[in-house]
């Protein structure tokens, strides 16, 4: 086509990449999206021509979801800008309607297609765009900016489109690059869908979750173990042993202040953020769901690392040192506690590892090293051997816990559920929230695939 006249015309796809391929020294292209033939042709100019390219483009994913563009072009468009360093100028634009392409001293000025709505290949019995000569672009490109000039520097580079945000982006921009594959991963997970395939429904979301909580862990006073192990190796004519052992006695409990603060807080996260609907459980307004789960997470962390001994890097951030630190209470840490119970344990234990003949027959059973002890020492173990098995017998078999492993166990676990018709249908639960200032649901009119 002659691209030396002013004239009506109608844009297709085959002539917007003609024009672009026809620049030499000057490329801007304006357009709400962009197709992936638009764009292959753009890089490839950028790439082999030492040329200025400057785009415009809308922000955000809903242009392609409208049908303006597709996402392998943005695909595109990230790939280059993150390899190459220059090469086009991007404009972000808050709406753009009207799609132009200025190729060195011609300007093509049409209203971009819609590729659901434009599929068909029918000619077009009308036009709908302008071919600008030399003088046309001339004036056109001094309504961007009348000073526009070869001299000009870098950063200067970039038309101000009245009504659109002025942000000037490298080539290799990480903030850029971020934003499009953000659009890319969304449009992805969720691909445009042609509006001619949809219908409209109703539909609705709740704005509040059920929420069941449950703690682990922090009720050190359940922390048992059991010896039904040990005394299954003790014969029945020695005398009755315990079943099971409690890790931490009534006094070590006592002394632990910790687990009433970690209550006392839990309690008013709850209060703050939780409305309780009895047998339900709790409501849980959406919009507060992240802070609700911030604040458990925070409250977990500064328990562990408390009881860890580990606050003291985060000391003023720690709520369990703060509330503490004035009580002038003094007491071993819980490591020394799990060390002092285990000792306790074995000092139990030993006694009956001393005087059972069974516990004996079992061991040299078991252990082969044992068994040849008992062979070379008269028939008899020696009491280190005893001792030294009796720990390995306390931490491997019995699972005595150490400090990590319970630590671990701690844990909040929140479950969610959704608000059900029936439960909508309910008296009780209806009783409950009939005092909400926001409703439980909200509906509004979407679509949906006919097919």
């Amino acid at each position: 086509m002659d691209y030396s006249s002013t004239e009506l015309v109608y844009v297709t796809q085959e002539m917007i990449v003609d024009f672009i391929n026809k620049s030499n020294t000057l490329l801007i292209v304006a357009k709400p999206a962009y197709f992936e033939v638009e764009m292959q042709a753009i890089i490839c100019i950028v790439k082999n021509k030492n040329i200025k390219c400057r785009l415009f483009m809308e922000s955000g994913e809903q242009t392609i979801r409208l049908g303006f563009g597709e996402v392998d072009a943005l695909k595109s468009l990230k790939d280059f800008i993150f390899e190459n360093e220059g090469g086009i100028n991007i404009q972000i634009v808050k709406k753009l309607r009207l799609s132009f392409i200025v190729s060195d001293m011609y300007t093509l000025l049409f209203a971009p297609d819609i590729s659901f709505l434009d599929s068909s290949n029918e000619a077009a019995d009308f036009p709908n765009g302008i071919l600008g000569d030399i003088k046309f672009t001339t004036e056109f490109l001094r309504y961007f900016e009348p000073e526009l000039t070869e001299d000009m520097q870098a950063s200067e580079k970039v038309i101000p489109f009245p009504g659109c945000e002025n942000l000037i982006i490298a080539a290799n921009n990480q903030n850029i690059i971020n934003s499009i594959a953000q659009n890319i991963n969304s449009l992805e997970i969720s691909p445009p869908v042609n509006p001619a395939n949809l219908k409209k429904i109703n539909i609705y979301r709740n704005n509040y979750k059920i929420i069941k909580m449950t703690v682990n862990g922090v009720k050190l006073q359940d922390r048992k173990i059991s010896l039904k192990p040990f005394n299954s190796m003790i014969s029945s004519l020695d005398k009755r042993l315990k079943s099971s052992w409690n890790i931490f006695s009534e006094d070590d409990i006592k002394n632990f202040y910790e687990i009433k603060i970690f209550e006392n807080e839990l309690l008013e996260i709850q209060n703050k953020y939780l409305h309780n609907a009895r047998r339900f459980g709790y409501l849980l307004k959406l919009e507060n769901k992240k802070s609700f789960i911030n604040e458990l997470v925070a409250l977990e962390k500064e328990y562990k690392m408390y009881v860890t001994g580990n606050s003291e890097v985060n000391k003023e951030n720690n709520r369990f040192i703060r509330m503490l630190e004035g009580k002038s209470i003094k007491r071993p840490s819980l490591k020394y506690e799990i060390e002092k119970s285990f000792d306790d344990l074995f000092d139990f234990l030993l006694p009956q590892v001393y005087s059972s003949n069974s516990f004996t027959e079992n061991v040299i059973q078991k252990s082969r090293e044992l068994r040849k002890e008992y062979e070379e020492y008269n028939r008899k173990i020696p009491q280190t051997s005893l001792k030294k098995y009796l720990k390995s017998f306390i931490y491997d078999t019995l699972r005595f816990p150490n400090l990590t492993e319970i630590i671990n166990r701690v844990s909040i676990q929140v479950d969610y559920y959704d608000i059900s018709d029936e439960m909508l249908t309910d008296e009780t639960f209806n009783e409950i929230i009939k005092d909400f200032e926001k409703g439980i649901r909200e509906y509004s009119n979407a679509l949906e695939n006919k097919f």
